[in-house]
């Protein structure tokens, strides 16, 4: 399922735009400027958000998805360990967890998956059902609940649904782009501020945007340095040729 050049071009442009969001951060952090800081934070997100919109149907509308059910697995695991701020309660723990299983349930019921993506959706399923019991009996953090186990689910997902991992890469970087600037922003909610904290995981938001830009410019150039075929010379270069 590649992406168009067009489409890859277009999303190394929305990219850029995240990098002046991020280097405006690391700026405001130097300075020691929360407000400033967090805002361009949230403009990083917000632009990173565009660039999913360029991507194939299939692959934005599990995006979302997992977005929201790596933040309820976090969510879960770390509570009441003060991660997700005191005036988060038990109440809200669960519906938020109930939240992401809905949307698990609803993409399962209308569309219809191959077997092996179906056993992957169950999984994740079964591990929020089975959290939200534990929550809902227990009224405390499980110690033993891993909050990669969803995650893992999802890479295989990807995995199904595009066996070229152009699809896989590029949501992989994403991914990370999206933990990285959450963490940096929980650093900087703290109190006091951890400047240095959110320092590195703006870095890694940096690191992983350059990071997939270099994989999209390498699938435009992929073949571009192959010889001519016989004949060819004087014909029109392709649109589409770097």
């Amino acid at each position: 399922m590649p992406l168009s050049p067009e489409a890859i071009e277009r999303i190394i442009f929305r990219l850029e735009k995240v990098d002046d969001s991020i280097d405006a951060a690391q700026d405001a952090v130097t300075n020691e400027d929360v407000p400033t800081a967090l805002s361009h934070i949230r403009e990083a997100a917000e632009r990173k958000h565009r660039v999913i919109s360029l991507f194939p149907r299939s692959f934005r509308e599990v995006y979302d998805i997992f977005y929201f059910l790596d933040l309820a697995a976090d969510t879960a695991t770390s509570y009441p360990n003060g991660a997700i701020g005191e005036d988060v309660d038990i109440d809200d723990l669960i519906e938020n967890l109930g939240q992401s299983l809905d949307d698990l349930e609803y993409f399962d019921d209308e569309f219809d998956l191959p077997d092996a993506m179906q056993r992957m959706i169950q999984d994740m399923i079964d591990w929020f059902r089975g959290m939200i019991d534990y929550y809902r009996k227990h009224k405390q953090a499980d110690p033993n609940l891993d909050a990669t186990i969803p995650r893992d689910r999802k890479y295989g997902y990807l995995a199904e649904l595009d066996p070229t991992q152009e699809l896989s890469e590029s949501f992989h970087y994403l991914d990370f782009m999206d933990r990285s600037l959450f963490l940096a922003r929980r650093r900087l909610e703290k109190d006091p501020p951890d400047y240095t904290g959110a320092a590195k995981f703006l870095k890694a938001a940096e690191d992983n945007k350059h990071l997939l830009i270099d994989d999209l410019r390498g699938r435009l150039n992929t073949g571009g340095d192959e010889p001519p075929e016989p004949g060819s010379e004087d014909l029109p270069k392709h649109p589409y040729h770097v």
